[in-house]
């Protein structure tokens, strides 16, 4: 699924973004229903098949989903096909999205490449383009920022006054985002002022932030309620 949307025509890495979002979100959205299926839930949108046979010979309880015809989860949150053998894998519900966006001036983007953890799906989009696009920041959950690409990073800034682990974003249930430095070795600024590491301060529209050197504009989205950073000239 991942690779047929790399495949499909995109606006820019803000699009490509988005559509890697939903898709990750309906994979959560399909392991959370096989879950309650196979805890004993009944419900409309699948049926629990008791004895599964996968192609290593063990017979296991999976959880069959209408809108996922021909695939098979089990409580591992392993996907079989109808011989049996694995075709996706992720942790319970532990599904995230991760794109690179590096500032490469002049750089041509190159052909996207998957990377995938065996134990969750992770999946990662290295970019290369000639002008960083729209980092979206979607409501709930924790987004890191940093220059390192094997943190967890999910904003990745290749600059060398850019910590590994610099800063994260993060959104509570009541829908407010925060900003928090992570003891950065070049500071993170709000409106020009450096925030104190290990407090977190209100993220609002218009707010400028800067990671080391890089600057960026904070723009809130209200049909999809989701902040986005803006890279500032």
């Amino acid at each position: 699924e991942v690779l047929y949307l790399l495949n499909q025509p995109h606006k820019g890495a803000q699009d490509l973004q988005r559509s890697l979002m939903g898709l990750a979100l309906e994979k959560m959205n399909r392991l959370a229903l096989a879950k309650k299926l196979l805890q004993g839930h009944s419900l409309e949108e699948g049926y629990v098949e008791p004895a599964f046979l996968t192609a290593q010979g063990e017979n296991i309880p999976v959880a069959v989903l209408k809108n996922l015809p021909g695939l098979f989860i089990d409580a591992r949150g392993t996907v079989y096909d109808s011989h049996g053998q694995v075709v996706d894998k992720y942790k319970a519900d532990n599904i995230s999205v991760h794109v690179y966006i590096h500032d490469v001036p002049g750089a041509q983007a190159p052909k996207a490449e998957i990377k995938s953890n065996p134990d969750q799906l992770a999946t990662v989009i290295p970019l290369s383009i000639p002008k960083p696009e729209v980092f979206v920041i979607p409501r709930g959950g924790r987004y890191l920022i940093g220059r390192d690409t094997t943190q967890g990073n999910h904003l990745v800034l290749n600059s060398t006054k850019v910590s590994r682990v610099h800063a994260e974003i993060v959104s509570d249930g009541d829908g407010r985002f925060w900003l928090n430095d992570l003891q950065s070795s070049n500071g993170t600024y709000r409106n020009e002022v450096r925030l104190k590491p290990g407090l977190r301060h209100a993220l609002r529209a218009g707010d400028r932030i800067r990671f080391g050197n890089r600057e960026f504009e904070v723009n809130w989205d209200q049909k999809h309620q989701s902040f986005s950073l803006r890279p500032h000239p």
